[in-house]
C-alpha cells in the first residue's frame, strides 16, 4: 500500500498550530473545550485558516509563510476562528448577504479576541481598535455580528466597508457556504489530522478505521473511491503511474498529502454540530462569569454575547402555533381512512365504496388570540408595521387559522388606545390594509393585561389561546401571572431580559 507522505512544510504547519493553541490557552484555559473541538485538517483554502464548524482547516504554505514573516505564533488568528464557531457564525441561511455577513462576523470576533488576548501588534491593532470604537458608538449594548450585519444592510459605514474588509479579514469563510448535499456521505474521503504535542507525530482520524500513521511520518490510507478528489492528481510518485497499484493511494503525489476538499455536510450533521457549539457557548458563559471577576471587566460584555449566541432560533410561524387549540376542520382524515375497504367496495359494487372517508379531522389551529402592540413613543412606526406584516402573513394562512376566529388586536402605550375585533380571515386582511397606529405616549404593559383579564371574566372568550405582546421591552410588567399563555416579542436585543416575568416567553425577532 502506498503512503501519502507528509512534507516537512505540513509537519511544520501542524507544529505552528500546536504552539498557537498552547499560547492561547496558557492564560485562557476556559477556552480549552472550544479549541479542542476543532480537528486540524489540510485544505485548499485561500487564507492560512478556515473552519466549517467541524474542522480547523489550514493551508500549510500560507501558514508557515506567515509564521516566518511575523515570527509569532498565530494565537490571535486561531482564536478568531474558534470564536466564529462559538458564536455560530458558520450556521447561516442561504439568502444572507455574504459580503456583509463575513465582515460583521470578523468585526465581532476581533473585538472578543482583543478582550481575551489583548490587541494585535501595531499598526493593525491600533486601526482595529479605532474601528471598533466607531462601531460601539453606533451600536448600544452588546456588539454581535447580527447587529453589525443589520447596520451594514442599512448602509451604515458604507464608506468603510472596503477598508474594514481588508483590516479585519483573517480566515477563509468559503466553507460556511458549501452547499448542502444530503444525498452524499459527508466527508467520505476527508482526512482529519491532529498533531501530537509530545513527539510531533501526526495522527490521522478518518472515516475508515484502516487509516494509520507510520512511525516515519508517512500517512497510509486506503484508496479513495472512483470519482473522488484523489483521482484529480495526475502523474506519479517516483515513476509509478496512477492506478498501477490496485491497493495504493492516489493521494500520494510527489510525496505530498493532497489537501482534503471542502466537505459537503448534510443538514442533519450541520444541525447536530450547531447544537453542540450552542452547548459550548452556554458552558463558556457560565465559566466566564466566574473567570471575569479575576480577569477584569474586559470579559464582562462577552458573557451577554455568549448568552445570545446560545439562544435557540425558532421559526416565528412555529412559535405562533403554540397558541393553537385542537378543533375540527373540514378535510379528509387520512389517518382514519381505510383504502382496503374503500377500493374493495368500488371493485365489488362499481361506484359504491363500502366506507366513506371522514370529511373532517382534528387539527391544532388558532381560534381565539390576542395581539397587543406597544405604540409608545419608544417604538418606531415602521418597526410596528413590519411586525404586523410578518404576523398577519402567518395568521392569514389557512393552515394556521380556523375559518371562524376571534382575534383581538389591542394598541397600548401607557393605556389601552384601541381594541379591534377580527372574526374572519377577510376581516383580518381588511384590518391590515386600513390599520392606523394610535398612542405614542409612555410605556406600561399592565393596562393591556388588566383589560384582557376583564374580557375573560366577562365571557368574551371561550378558550383564549394566548397573548402576544410586541414591544421594545422598556416598561412596567404585571406582577401577576394570567390564566393564559403570554409571550413578549422584542424587535431587538436592547431590552432587559432579567426584568421580564419568568412566566412569559421571550422572543427576539431578527432580520428573517
Amino acid at each position: 500500500m502506498l503512503g501519502a507522505r507528509l512534507t516537512e512544510l505540513d509537519v511544520a504547519a501542524f507544529k505552528v498550530v500546536d504552539l498557537a493553541k498552547a499560547l492561547a490557552l496558557a492564560d485562557n484555559h476556559f477556552l480549552s473545550a472550544a479549541v479542542g473541538r476543532l480537528r486540524v485538517q489540510l485544505a485548499p483554502i485561500s487564507r492560512p485558516f478556515a473552519t466549517d464548524g467541524f474542522n480547523l482547516c489550514i493551508n500549510s504554505m500560507l501558514l508557515c509563510s506567515q509564521f516566518k514573516r511575523e515570527k509569532v505564533a498565530p494565537k490571535h488568528d486561531l482564536l478568531h476562528v474558534v470564536f466564529h464557531c462559538i458564536f455560530l457564525h458558520p450556521y447561516i441561511s442561504a439568502d444572507i448577504n455574504e459580503r456583509f455577513w463575513n465582515l460583521a462576523c470578523d468585526i465581532a470576533v476581533e473585538r472578543n479576541v482583543a478582550q481575551v488576548c489583548g490587541e494585535r501588534p501595531a499598526p493593525q491593532g491600533s486601526e482595529i481598535s479605532e474601528a471598533i470604537s466607531e462601531i460601539e458608538k453606533q451600536i448600544k449594548g452588546s456588539i454581535t455580528a447580527e447587529k453589525i450585519y443589520r447596520e451594514l444592510r442599512k448602509g451604515t459605514w458604507s464608506d468603510r466597508i472596503e477598508c474594514w474588509s481588508d483590516l479585519f479579514v483573517v480566515d477563509d469563510h468559503a466553507p460556511w457556504y458549501v452547499q448542502d448535499d444530503s444525498s452524499q456521505e459527508a466527508g467520505k474521503s476527508a482526512l482529519q489530522i491532529d498533531l501530537r504535542s509530545d513527539n510531533g507525530q501526526c495522527a490521522a482520524q478518518g472515516q475508515s478505521s484502516e487509516d494509520a500513521v507510520d512511525q516515519d511520518g508517512t500517512l497510509s490510507s486506503p484508496a479513495p473511491s472512483e470519482g473522488s478528489a484523489g483521482e484529480a492528481a495526475d502523474g506519479a510518485d517516483e515513476g509509478k503511474g496512477k492506478g498501477t497499484d490496485p491497493g495504493g493511494s492516489t493521494d500520494a503525489v510527489r510525496g505530498h498529502l493532497a489537501p482534503a476538499p471542502l466537505r459537503e455536510i448534510s443538514r442533519a450533521n450541520r444541525e447536530r454540530e450547531q447544537e453542540e457549539w450552542r452547548r459550548v457557548a452556554k458552558a463558556l458563559a457560565v465559566n466566564l462569569q466566574t473567570y471575569a471577576k479575576s480577569h477584569g471587566k474586559a470579559l464582562g460584555g462577552m458573557v451577554s454575547e455568549l448568552e445570545e449566541a446560545a439562544h435557540v432560533r425558532v421559526d416565528y410561524s412555529d412559535f405562533l402555533r403554540q397558541f393553537a387549540i385542537l378543533g375540527e376542520v373540514l378535510k379528509v382524515s387520512e389517518d382514519e381512512f381505510d383504502y382496503i375497504f374503500y377500493t374493495y367496495g368500488l371493485g365489488l359494487y362499481g361506484n359504491l365504496p363500502l366506507i366513506e372517508p371522514l370529511e373532517y379531522r382534528e387539527e391544532k389551529r388558532i381560534r381565539e388570540f390576542v395581539i397587543v402592540i406597544d405604540t409608545s413613543g419608544s417604538v418606531q412606526g415602521d418597526v410596528v408595521r413590519r411586525f404586523i406584516g410578518a404576523t398577519f402573513d402567518i395568521l392569514k394562512s389557512t393552515e394556521a387559522f380556523f375559518e371562524k376566529v376571534h382575534v383581538r388586536i389591542i394598541q397600548c402605550d401607557a393605556q389601552v388606545q384601541s381594541d379591534d375585533v377580527v372574526t374572519s380571515l377577510d376581516e383580518l386582511k381588511e384590518w391590515g390594509r386600513t390599520m392606523q397606529i394610535h398612542g405614542c405616549g409612555g410605556t406600561d404593559f399592565r393596562p393591556a393585561f388588566a383589560y384582557v383579564d376583564r374580557l375573560v371574566e366577562d365571557g368574551a372568550f371561550e378558550n383564549l389561546g394566548g397573548l402576544v405582546y410586541f414591544t421594545d421591552g422598556w416598561g412596567d410588567y404585571p406582577e401577576w401571572m394570567p390564566d393564559y399563555k403570554v409571550a413578549f416579542v422584542f424587535y431587538d436585543e436592547s431590552y432587559r431580559p432579567e426584568i421580564v416575568p419568568t412566566w412569559a416567553a421571550q422572543i427576539v425577532l431578527d432580520e428573517n
